[in-house]
C-alpha cells in the first residue's frame, strides 16, 4: 500500500512516516499542498494523511482536489482539537477519517487497519455472485402491490386510462409516452432530457415514491443502449438516493443478448451501489452488527462497545446510517435497525458466505 503524509511540521510527519514503514508500506513525505498535488498526480497513492492547517492550501482543499484527481483515494485529516468540526465537515466531503494531535502508533495502526479493511470490503463487492435480476411477473400487477401507500409514478407507452381499467391507481400520477400535444400527461419518447427532468423532479418531490417504468425497449428502438444507460444510471441513482423504488419492464424478445445482459448487469448491482458507500466503512459495519444483536440501544452504550474515544467520529456515523435509512432512532435517544437496516444486515450476513438475496434490491426488472 503507497502512503503519503502531508504536513508542514517535521515531527508530526516522521512520527507517522515511522509508523507506516514498521508496518510495511511504500512512504513518501511532503510539507505542504501543492507539492502533494504534484505527487498525486505523478504516481498515485492509495492513502494520503494531511495536517487540516498549513501553509498554502488547506487539508480541506487538498482533500477536494484528490477526490477529483483520483476520487479512489482514502484521505485522513490530522486535526487540533480546536478543529474537531471542521475535521466532521472533511468527512463529509470525502475524507475517510480523522485523527487528533496529539496521537499514538496505536491510534495511526487502527486508523490504517480500517482502510485495509475498507478496501478489502470493496474488493468483496466485485466478486459477489450475481444476484437475480429479472423475473417474470405482470408489471402492472407488481407496481399496483407497490404502490400502496406510497407516492406513485406510471411511464408508460400505453395510455393512463387503459392502465386503470384493470388496476386501482387513483393516487398514482402517469407520464405518457406519446405524441399526443392535447394530453398534459403526454411526454415526448424522443425527448429524452424532458423525461429526465420531469422523473428526477418527482423523485425529489416524493421521497420513497413506487415509480414504473413500462416499455423501455421503445426507448432503446429510438435512442439505443448507449444512449439509454447513462439515462437508466442517473435514475438508478436518483431512486437510492430518495429511497424510491424503481421497477422497469421490457419486452425482451426483440433486443440483442449484449444489451439484455448489459441491462442485468446494471440492475442487479443497483441494491449494493446505493449501500457501499454506508457498508464500506469498517466502524460503520460494526455498529449495525452491535445494534442487530440487541436492538434499542443508547449511544453510550455504543460508545462503550465499540471502544470509541472520540464521541464526534460516533456521531457522525450514527448519523450517515440514519441518514441512509439503515438505522432508525426512537424519541427514547435508542438505535435500532430499521426495515432497510435488517435487510443490509442480512446483506453483511449473506456476503461472509459470498450469497446475496436481492429481496432488498430498490431496483426491479421485469419481463413481459
Amino acid at each position: 500500500m503507497k502512503v503519503l503524509i502531508v504536513d508542514d511540521d517535521r515531527i508530526v510527519r516522521e512520527e507517522i512516516e515511522e509508523t507506516m514503514v514498521e508496518s510495511g508500506f511504500d512512504v513518501k513525505v511532503v510539507g505542504d499542498g501543492d507539492e502533494a498535488l504534484t505527487m498525486m498526480r505523478a504516481q498515485g497513492f492509495d492513502v494520503v494523511f494531511t495536517d487540516m492547517k498549513m501553509p498554502g492550501m488547506s487539508g480541506i482543499e487538498l482533500l477536494q482536489e484528490i477526490k477529483v484527481i483520483r476520487p479512489e483515494t482514502y484521505v485522513v485529516i490530522i486535526t487540533g482539537y480546536a478543529t474537531i468540526d471542521t475535521a466532521i465537515e472533511a468527512m463529509k466531503m470525502g475524507a475517510s477519517d480523522y485523527i487528533r494531535k496529539p496521537f499514538g502508533n496505536d491510534s495511526l495502526k487502527q486508523i490504517v487497519n480500517g482502510i485495509q479493511e475498507e478496501m478489502a470490503f470493496q474488493t468483496s463487492l466485485g466478486k459477489l455472485p450475481p444476484m437475480s435480476s429479472a423475473t417474470q411477473r405482470d408489471p402492472f400487477n407488481e407496481f399496483s402491490t407497490l404502490a400502496k401507500g406510497h407516492p406513485s409514478l406510471c411511464i408508460s407507452h400505453i395510455s393512463p386510462e387503459s392502465i386503470m381499467k384493470d388496476q386501482d391507481l387513483d393516487n398514482t400520477q402517469f407520464l405518457w409516452l406519446s405524441n399526443e400535444a392535447h394530453d398534459d400527461r403526454a411526454v415526448n419518447p424522443q425527448n429524452l432530457y424532458d423525461l429526465k427532468t420531469l422523473i428526477e423532479g418527482f423523485i425529489q418531490e416524493n421521497p420513497e415514491a413506487v415509480i414504473l417504468f413500462d416499455g423501455l425497449e421503445l426507448l432503446m428502438e429510438r435512442h439505443g443502449w448507449d444512449n439509454l444507460r447513462p439515462f437508466i444510471t442517473k435514475l438508478q441513482k436518483e431512486a437510492g438516493d430518495k429511497k424510491a423504488r424503481l421497477v422497469i419492464s421490457l419486452k425482451n424478445a426483440n433486443i440483442p443478448e449484449d444489451v439484455l445482459s448489459s441491462l442485468r448487469s446494471l440492475v442487479s448491482g443497483s441494491a449494493i451501489q446505493a449501500l457501499s458507500d454506508s457498508l464500506s466503512n469498517a466502524l460503520r459495519r460494526e455498529i449495525i452488527r452491535y445494534v442487530a444483536s440487541i436492538p434499542g440501544l443508547a449511544f453510550s452504550e455504543i460508545l462503550n462497545h465499540l471502544s470509541i474515544r472520540d464521541s464526534p467520529k460516533l456521531s457522525f456515523h450514527l448519523r450517515k446510517l440514519v441518514s441512509d435509512g439503515i438505522l432508525a432512532k426512537s424519541g427514547d435517544k435508542e438505535y435500532k435497525l430499521s426495515p432497510r437496516g435488517e435487510g443490509v444486515y442480512k446483506l453483511l450476513q449473506a456476503m461472509e458466505q459470498e450469497t446475496v438475496d436481492d429481496s432488498q434490491n430498490y431496483v426491479s426488472l421485469i419481463f413481459e
